[in-house]
């Protein structure tokens, strides 16, 4: 165990605890990485810290997005073994580790350490923001989410979620089409995605609302080995952009007239 005590203090300063099931978004070039010999080995650092302080009853998630599959759509490819994360080192550390498990999804996939990367790991939706799969199953379960070094803006995909289950007028939701290959078999299939209305310009531009939430208390924020890092809970997260977008729904997007 490779475990540090700024990082296993930090964390435990920030909220979270023994038995946590966990999301968690990441980059960990802002991070004070050089002082373990490289970014790859700070991934270790970390994941190690957070089994510290989640211990054999927590859970660790982490997305493994890749998008060759709705980039090349109707062609599009996934492969359940060889599609590697592109959502940072940390994440495809957690794919790795051998008692990892994968969700089914060719663009929108998460990897799974701990006590229920079982039973998550079998969750399958074609919908991706749907009650469903395991947007819906954090927001269910209250999970936390963790946000490593990141804006709210790269990171905060449940953001798209609560606008899938609130209705908005600026995305919709589009299907993309493609090979998936898992362990050898192929199969043409089909999965959704809300997308912005390009039409008119919408740009992601979630920051304003993470911000809000902040102010509010329902995201806690810390400097932990150099960089930020925030965490709160799914249910808070949910039901105050709820309400904030009852208010202002331009606290998660822009409009791009030009």
């Amino acid at each position: 165990m490779t475990a540090e005590p700024e990082y296993v203090d930090g964390f435990g300063d920030l909220g979270l605890s023994e038995g946590d099931t966990v999301l968690i978004h990441s980059s960990l070039i802002s991070f004070n990485w050089r002082e373990y010999g490289g970014i790859e080995e700070l991934a270790t650092v970390i994941f190690d810290s957070l089994y510290e302080v989640l211990g054999e009853e927590g859970t660790i998630i982490v997305p493994t997005f890749s998008f060759s599959f709705t980039d090349d759509s109707p062609n599009g490819y996934w492969n359940f073994v060889e599609s590697e994360s592109e959502m940072g080192v940390f994440t495809e550390y957690v794919r790795s580790h051998p008692e990892s498990t994968r969700t089914v999804h060719p663009f929108y996939s998460f990897a799974i350490f701990g006590d229920l990367s079982d039973e998550l790991g079998r969750i399958h939706a074609r919908d991706s923001f749907s009650t469903d799969y395991l947007f819906g199953n954090i927001h269910q379960m209250n999970a936390q989410i963790l946000i490593l070094g990141l804006d709210y803006n790269s990171a905060m995909t449940f953001f798209h979620y609560v606008e899938q289950q609130e209705g908005v007028d600026y995305r919709h939701k589009k299907d993309f089409h493609g090979i998936m290959n898992i362990h050898g078999k192929e199969y043409y299939d089909t999965y959704s995605m809300l997308v912005r209305d390009l039409d008119r310009g919408i740009e992601t531009h979630v920051n304003p609302m993470g911000e809000r939430l902040e102010n509010e208390g329902v995201i806690e924020t810390k400097l932990i080995g150099g960089a930020e890092v925030k965490l709160g809970r799914a249910k808070n997260i949910y039901e105050a952009t709820a309400q904030n977008m009852k208010e202002n729904e331009k606290l998660l997007y822009k409009e791009n007239k030009d």
